[in-house]
């Protein structure tokens, strides 16, 4: 009797409210939701990408020359050109993206006179063949159920997401960001680097292990010339016929080191022989222009072993404005 009635208070002390689980819930669903609005409306939506396509938009009829691609293309100025060009340049950004993009905005440009995209020695490779970076970005362009077929189902997982649970908005960068717009917006305090950061940066990486790093991720155990990747260089160049927009391609400069370890995995002749003289592909590319080793004796003009520093980046874009001005002429 006494067991029966403890085990009775045990069932009422531990019995569960269903009203107070559903506000539970919904309350919790709430502050997901708001915290994703917010997220989205004062952090992602400040970011580089979204606003290079806010300056697209406005002047997207006087674009004359159009550079698109990843971030070794933050390291050409296109102020410096002699006609009207414009960068659009996203970090991670491949020829999925960049082949979308123009499918859906070629027709947009009516003074275009010609289209830049690069040709490195990661632009093929199968490591992120199956990833689309700053999705806040592309998603309005890419038309994932035609991707999906070329790359694979796993791809629509990039078609749907939450800027809460992205690794480079969410998670635990999430409070930082936050803070960082509480500190930007209401203390006016600049967080950005300043030149003598930028340089103390470059030179605690200099001599690092971090070069052989970032190449073995884009090379080891990864297909040099991807075929997913192939087909999307193939479909830029074809949109650029059929618009008649010559296309050039450019091998960014990269540092010796860089070059040098990325010689077991890749070649000059590699790239050569595979894409630029390429019967399949040469006939399409009106130039490649090949600064690959441009600085190999100025170590001083990178930021790391395949991004510019804002030296070299003057330097290369004075050489690009004369060469394409040339070519276009």
């Amino acid at each position: 009797m006494n067991l029966f009635i403890s085990n009775s208070k045990i069932k009422q002390k531990y019995n569960i409210n269903l009203f107070y689980v559903i506000i539970f819930v919904l309350l919790l669903i709430s502050s997901f939701i708001i915290c994703e609005l917010l997220n989205r409306k004062f952090i992602t939506e400040k970011t580089v990408g979204l606003n290079t396509l806010k300056d697209y938009n406005s002047s997207k009829e006087n674009i004359q020359i159009l550079i698109i691609g990843n971030s070794h293309f933050y390291g050409i100025n296109p102020d410096i050109f002699i006609d009207e060009t414009f960068s659009f340049v996203a970090g991670g950004t491949n020829y999925y993206q960049v082949y979308y993009f123009l499918k859906n905005n070629i027709e947009k440009m009516p003074n275009l006179k010609s289209i830049i995209i690069q040709a490195d020695p990661s632009s093929w490779s199968s490591f992120d063949a199956t990833q689309i970076n700053n999705p806040l970005l592309w998603n309005r362009f890419i038309d994932y159920n035609e991707l999906s077929k070329h790359v694979g189902a796993s791809i629509l997982k990039h078609k749907y997401h939450l800027t809460l649970i992205h690794e480079s908005f969410g998670r635990k960068y999430f409070i930082k960001n936050l803070r960082d717009f509480i500190k930007e917006n209401f203390f006016g305090i600049n967080l950005k680097p300043t030149k003598k950061e930028i340089k103390e940066r470059l030179l605690s990486a200099k001599h690092s292990d971090w070069t052989r790093k970032r190449i073995i991720r884009h090379f080891l155990n990864h297909e040099i010339f991807d075929k997913r990747k192939l087909l999307y260089f193939q479909k830029i160049l074809m949109l650029c016929k059929k618009y008649q927009i010559p296309l050039i391609t450019i091998q960014m400069p990269h540092r010796r080191d860089y070059i040098l370890f990325a010689n077991d995995y890749i070649t000059i002749d590699d790239i050569k022989n595979n894409i630029i003289e390429n019967p399949q592909y040469e006939n399409y590319i009106m130039e490649n222009i090949n600064c690959l080793n441009m600085f190999n004796n100025h170590d001083e003009y990178f930021a790391n072993a395949d991004h510019l520093n804002e030296d070299g980046r003057d330097s290369l874009s004075k050489f690009l404005s004369n060469k394409i001005y040339k070519i276009l002429k």
